[in-house]
């Protein structure tokens, strides 16, 4: 997937080869069903309502077991009378959902699909190396400027070991700031604009490759080479075995 790069000073630099696992195919089923799973989540503690045993009341029987005609009733604290118990009501206990890393992974990708295929995804170099607040306010107004946006509801990512260099971007109305690692869907989605820095996914932003780490079907010289070595002492063994036999 091609990104377009961009400078300190908000210019366009050229384009960046990033992974399409990063970038998944829009799913509004899957990302509907996260975004109402972190919404859940933001959800404040309900008040607690007192049941029957919370309540302060007397606790002597209201009238004798049997002969009045009415209902059995023991203390006064039951829901059915005046001042006491609440039956079914909230009990002021904070419930989370958890997601699956699998489709949180899925989500988060699908919100950044929707970011860049609305132009409101932004890769800059060398984030991280802002001092003042000024430069960080006259990048965002290039790039707001480039967006046709308006509202500035902007989320910065950076690289986790960067994550303390960003003084710069603290004063800086309507920014929040967010680690590549602490990323989610809901966070993406509702940001007008995304910034992400560059070191993320490299050190050499011009030439992003997909993560040089081997496959499993694919091996390195070094690991053919020890199984070739592992093959012939296997053979050469077996030979040993096989003439101890004939003799």
């Amino acid at each position: 997937m091609k990104v377009n790069l961009f400078s300190v000073k908000g210019e366009e630099k050229g384009k960046v080869n990033l992974p399409d696992r990063l970038f998944e195919k829009s799913s509004e089923k899957l990302l509907s069903q996260a975004l109402r799973f972190y919404e859940f989540n933001l959800y404040k503690v309900r008040p607690r309502r007192k049941t029957r045993s919370d309540v302060k009341i007397s606790t002597r029987k209201i009238y004798r077991q049997k002969g009045t005609g009415g209902a059995r009733h023991g203390a006064r604290s039951a829901p059915i009378f005046v001042g006491g118990g609440l039956a079914h009501g909230p009990s002021g206990l904070k419930r989370l959902l958890r997601l699956p890393e699998l489709i949180r992974r899925k989500a988060l990708a699908l919100a950044l699909r929707d970011k860049l295929d609305n132009n409101r995804l932004f890769l800059v170099e060398k984030l991280s190396s802002f001092k003042k607040t000024k430069e960080a306010s006259q990048l965002i107004k290039n790039l707001l400027l480039k967006s046709n946006l308006t509202s500035k509801n902007i989320l910065v990512a950076f690289k986790s070991e960067d994550i303390n260099k960003t003084r710069a971007w603290n004063n800086v109305e309507s920014v929040k700031i967010s680690s590549w690692n602490s990323l989610n869907a809901y966070d993406v989605f509702v940001s007008d604009l995304l910034i992400l820095d560059s070191e993320i996914f490299g050190s050499k932003a011009a030439t992003l490759k997909e993560e040089n780490v081997p496959s499993k079907i694919s091996r390195t010289k070094k690991q053919a080479s020890s199984l070739n070595l592992e093959s012939n002492l296997k053979k050469e063994t077996k030979r040993k075995i096989l003439k101890k036999e004939n003799k």
